[in-house]
């Protein structure tokens, strides 16, 4: 502390009170990991601001009462801002800090350079002109408190924080010219003095901008770490450094309104981004509004004899289809009394059954909901109430007690006559009126029921058809159920063009064999799911997939791996990859990215560019848009965005809305996206408390809902973690039991996950139950997802007792590696302990299938034992005492 005891306790206090409420460091786009630069190579960017410049310069910081020293970082700041994820952060300062306090000091050489902390906190409805006051404010209060320096402020942050490692600030300005930029002196570094090389080479920094004094004007540098930004970042943001550093000179010539009074962003995004953002975005295409069932009347016209679903060995034609669904739609309207929109719930197993329901439901001028029949009968009369249903299309083979699903109206297809003629129901809704709601995971543990209208999804559909050329050529495999919306395609997209819609046989196994030989045995042409299955059927079944038909592969919901499309085209050298994205609240998809040539590099599939009639924007908080690079909210407009959430106007408004300087409708997705080279968008992950789970979005706060109606249960966290052996997440629930529970902890584990399986879909059972005495937090009070602990055993050493001591244990050692992709493990580690999850067991149980021969009696142990997190030897054991019941030898 060099000004005195006092002095120094009192710029410690200053820093302290101020320690909790410092925004982070810059969330910058970047490359790599800092972590895996070991050896950082220092690059520099040099520009010239000219004397004359300079002078104009420091006119207008005089006019507007700054120093150009504040004027400078404030414009620095701006920059970062517009390539910050967040709008608020911390840089770090360098002050030169010669300071009169000892004889002589003026003729010392050496680094007297001063680290200080600068909190950039504003709002977006505040001027340029009131943000670079602010930032002079704490420039001068930061410099008033200098002898409690930035390295002490974040040594206590750190400890504070109690982090594993020290918190630094690496984006950095340094200004060695002050006092006012040394008043531009030529000589002030000293008699004969010239500078050679100037360059701050601190491990800690990764952007450094760095004002020097040329015999020419101002040095304006930028340091940085080479490799660590994406390329050409550095000098773009150099380039709108000075852009806005000329700006704020050139608008002192004009009488109107300046940059000075301009709110929000004004650090210019390059025109050629621009024209790439307006190419991709221009995708207007001329499709008439329609009904979502109306291109299936249509085909069933043109080709009443044509085979529409099939199953197993049932068959189903366009005729026979809109005969019975036209029966169907007459008794609803005669005994639900159904208007335009009104919902109808249908609960039907997946088959033709389920599709004939869905179009007896549009045709009656209702729109639809799925309930599962396989769901938890209080989960299925949630949804009936949530949704506010006039009528429930069942069947009595699905459920034969007819008082199901009271107190609502039951209509079921086994009373509709099998003779009924072709004709029509003349409509009474309109291409604007409600087609489906598909209730997606809300947070306060009511489902968001999201309302798609027939022109939302007929936009979709046809893009998609036209896209890929799909005919009536075409069949697609439906393995989505009707609740997910990558079903609706399958339903209306295939059956629209005059194509086949496939189903699995009611009694087949869930084996990625079985699927193959069902695309062989039905001449599939296309697939339609999310990656995982994809993935299992090239792991297992490759062989079989390449004898398929297949020529068009839809990936959709979930992170697509980047190994897997050249996995697919080594079975299927010709098939078209196609990922696509958006949100069930775009109708179905909203952007898509054919993937051609994956490049070594990549750590994902890019996103791609906006489907037909849709628009895609990546936003800051302030809802500006972003610069390439920049990371953003995804934002979805155009014809897609659906009409809001069922009876929820309070969460209708936080995500659909318009945009208050653009006018345009817009869809908050919460996911995190950037902008890459050639207009594409990156997607980058869930914003808020959503996660996907084997394609499946999966809001947290539902599924901790369900498990707090538990008595014993005090407090529950539910969180997501990427299993380190897998890769894949898992979801993990953390709970915090009321005082005096009497009650062993493996059994109330028990008890939750019996109650969540009650409740929630299977995709929405946590995997681990972790019980802990309490919720660790964070200074601000929050929960630290960050300290609760790993679900899954540490690692352990294997020894004697933990190999495999069996030849069936030995066997299933081997298979389990092959499954799992790696040999961390220990025959008496859990399934899920090492990384197993519900598609990786759906292919060990084929496996064991062919292995052991195992019938489909004993296979019911094996699933019960999965579910338990059976280890090896515990498996080997269930399998010899099957055999040995048997008489059979396992050799």
């Amino acid at each position: 502390m060099l000004q005195g005891e006092a002095q120094g306790q009192n710029d410690q206090q200053y820093w302290l009170e101020r320690i909790h409420h410092l925004p982070p460091a810059p969330e910058l786009p970047l490359n790599i990991s800092p972590q895996q630069i070991e050896h950082p190579n220092i690059q520099r960017l040099s520009r010239l601001l000219p004397t004359q410049t300079l002078v104009s310069f420091k006119q207008a910081a005089d006019k507007h009462g700054l120093t150009a020293e504040a004027l400078l970082l404030g414009c620095y700041s701006e920059v970062i801002r517009q390539w910050s994820k967040r709008q608020d952060f911390t840089l770090t300062l360098t002050q030169m800090g010669r300071r009169p306090y000892e004889e002589g000091i003026d003729q010392t050489v050496g680094n007297f350079l001063q680290p200080q902390l600068l909190p950039v906190s504003c709002v977006a409805e505040s001027t340029f002109s009131e943000r670079m006051l602010e930032v002079q404010t704490l420039l001068y209060q930061g410099k008033l408190h200098a002898s409690f320096n930035g390295i002490q402020v974040l040594r206590e942050l750190t400890s504070r924080k109690q982090e594993n490692r020290a918190i630094s600030m690496p984006v950095v300005f340094s200004n060695t010219l002050t006092p006012e930029l040394a008043e531009w002196v030529p000589d002030w570094r000293g008699p004969g003095s010239r500078e050679v090389y100037a360059s701050n080479q601190t491990p800690q920094i990764w952007l450094e901008n760095q004002i020097t004094l040329e015999q020419q004007g101002l040095g304006i540098h930028f340091n940085y770490v080479d490799g660590l930004f994406p390329a050409n970042l550095a000098q773009d943001m150099m380039d709108a450094y000075l852009d806005l550093l000329n700006q704020v000179i050139s608008d002192e010539a004009l009488s109107e309104q300046t940059i000075w009074q301009k709110t929000g962003a004004v650090v210019s995004i390059p025109e050629s981004d621009k024209a790439e953002r307006r190419a991709a975005n221009d995708t207007f295409v001329d499709i008439r509004p329609r009904l979502l069932h109306d291109s299936l009347l249509d085909a069933a016209k043109n080709r009443p004899d044509a085979v529409a679903i099939e199953q197993g060995d049932k068959r189903l034609t366009y005729g026979e289809l809109v005969a019975k669904s036209t029966h169907l739609a007459a008794k609803l309207r005669e005994s639900a009394h159904i208007e335009a929109g009104d919902i109808i719930a249908v609960s039907l197993p997946q088959g033709p059954e389920l599709i004939l329901g869905i179009l007896g439901i549009l045709q009656s001028g209702g729109a639809y909901v799925s309930i599962d029949p396989a769901l938890p009968q209080q989960r299925r009369l949630q949804l009936l109430h949530r949704c506010q249903a006039k009528a429930v299309v069942t069947s009595t083979a699905t459920f034969t007690r007819p008082d199901e699903y009271q107190p609502f109206l039951r209509v079921d297809l086994d009373i509709l006559p099998d003779d009924a003629p072709l004709a029509s129901v003349p409509p009474i809704q309109c291409a604007d009126d409600l087609a489906y709601v598909i209730f997606t995971s809300g947070s306060t543990g009511e489902p968001k029921g999201v309302m798609i209208s027939h022109n939302n999804a007929v936009n979709t559909l046809e893009d998609i058809n036209r896209r890929f050329r799909v005919t009536a050529d075409d069949a697609v495999l439906s393995i989505a159920p009707a609740g997910f919306d990558l079903s609706v395609y399958d339903y209306f997209g295939v059956l629209g063009a005059g194509g086949r819609l496939v189903f699995l046989a009611a009694d087949a196994q869930n084996d990625p064999k079985i699927w193959c030989e069902t695309l062989i045995h039905h001449g599939i042409t296309i697939w339609n799911s999310v990656p995982a299955p994809v993935k299992v059927m090239v792991d297992r079944a490759s062989d079989l997939l390449a004898s398929s038909k297949l020529r068009l592969i839809l990936m959709s919901g979930d992170w697509i791996p980047v190994d897997l499309p050249d996995a697919i085209r080594k079975a299927l050298p010709d098939v078209q990859v196609i990922s696509l994205g958006g949100a069930t609240e775009g109708s179905i998809w909203s952007i898509c990215y054919p993937i051609a040539h994956v490049e070594k590099d990549w750590v994902s599939i890019p996103y791609g560019k906006p489907l037909a009639n849709q628009r895609f924007h990546v936003l800051n908080e302030w809802l500006e848009d972003c610069p390439k690079w920049g990371i953003g909210e995804l934002y979805i407009a155009g014809e897609g965005i659906a009409q809001g959430y069922w009876a929820d106007p309070e969460k209708t408004a936080q995500r659909f809305f318009t945009h208050p300087k653009t006018g345009e409708r817009l869809y908050k997705t919460g996911d995190l996206g950037r902008y890459i080279q050639n207009g594409l968008i990156e997607i980058l992950g869930r914003e808020d408390n959503q996660v996907k789970i084997n394609g499946y979005r999966v809001e947290l706060g539902e599924v901790e809902f369900a498990l707090l109606s538990l008595q014993a249960v005090n407090h529950v966290v539910i969180d997501a973690p990427v299993h380190p052996k897998s890769g894949q997440r898992q979801l993990v629930a953390y709970l915090v039991l009321h005082e005096n529970v009497d009650c062993d902890h493996e059994t109330l584990k028990q008890r939750c996950r019996e109650q969540a399986q009650s409740t929630l879909p299977p995709y929405m059972v946590p995997t681990y139950f972790v019980i802990l005495p309490y919720m660790p937090l964070t200074a601000n009070g929050k929960i630290d997802r960050k300290a609760l602990p790993a679900p899954w055993p540490e690692e352990q050493t294997q020894t004697a007792e933990t190999k495999p001591v069996s030849a069936t244990e030995s066997r299933l050692l081997n298979l389990w590696r092959e499954l799992l992709q790696h040999d961390d493990l220990d025959v008496n580690a859990g399934f899920f302990d090492v990384g197993g999850d519900s598609l990786i067991a759906v292919a060990l149980l084929s496996t064991l299938r062919e292995e052991f021969k195992v019938t489909a009696v004993q296979e019911q142990d094996l699933i019960e034992g999965l579910f338990m997190n059976t280890s090896i030897r515990q498996f080997a054991q269930i399998i010899e005492s099957m055999k040995q019941l048997d008489g059979v030898s396992l050799g």
